[in-house]
């Protein structure tokens, strides 16, 4: 079997074809995003003011503040306690890694980028959410806060991200 016949396969491979795209687009809006500051910074502000907003909503006094952003997060206090938002909080990678899926799900161009830029939309939301959960064990459960923000909000965030995605395709599939 000669090389040319051996590798040709593997590229007409829906799930190689697949990841290959994801991999572009997700270098493509990982690149966007970290080299463009104020793009990810607007992300960081628009994430923690919502959060913070919402922790308002439920009767939790919170303040949110960027006077710390040139150092790379944005804070929110709580009760006097004042904790740090960092990027990975505000919830970017769940952000690039959906959107590069679904914009990598085969389907027709506006379709993809209706559906990356709603889920833009909808991972951003469950950022927030996900810091106004983490506010909530920091406001009644403090000492499980640590807990919360590294295991189960990460299991809970990815599960989401991929519930997302699933949803994203069956769409597709009824569009088709």
């Amino acid at each position: 079997m000669h090389y040319k016949e051996s590798i040709q396969p593997c590229f007409f491979d829906p799930r190689i074809s697949f990841l290959i795209i994801f991999i572009g687009i997700y270098l493509f809006l990982f690149s966007v995003f970290f080299v463009l500051e104020p793009l990810r910074s607007t992300f960081m502000i628009w994430v923690t003011y919502g959060s913070a907003a919402l922790m308002q909503i439920i009767g939790l006094h919170a303040e949110a503040s960027t006077a710390t952003l040139a150092q790379g997060f944005t804070e929110i206090r709580l009760r006097g306690v004042l904790y740090q938002v960092h990027e990975k909080c505000t919830g970017l990678p769940l952000v690039l890694l959906v959107a590069a899926a679904v914009a990598a799900v085969p389907a027709r161009i506006h379709h993809r980028l209706a559906g990356a830029a709603a889920m833009v939309v909808v991972t951003s939301a469950i950022a927030c959410m996900r810091i106004l959960i983490l506010g909530l064990v920091a406001e009644f459960g403090n000492n499980a806060f640590e807990i919360f923000h590294t295991y189960i909000m990460e299991v809970l965030t990815v599960a989401l991200g991929i519930s997302i995605l699933t949803f994203w395709c069956r769409m597709v599939a009824r569009l088709r």
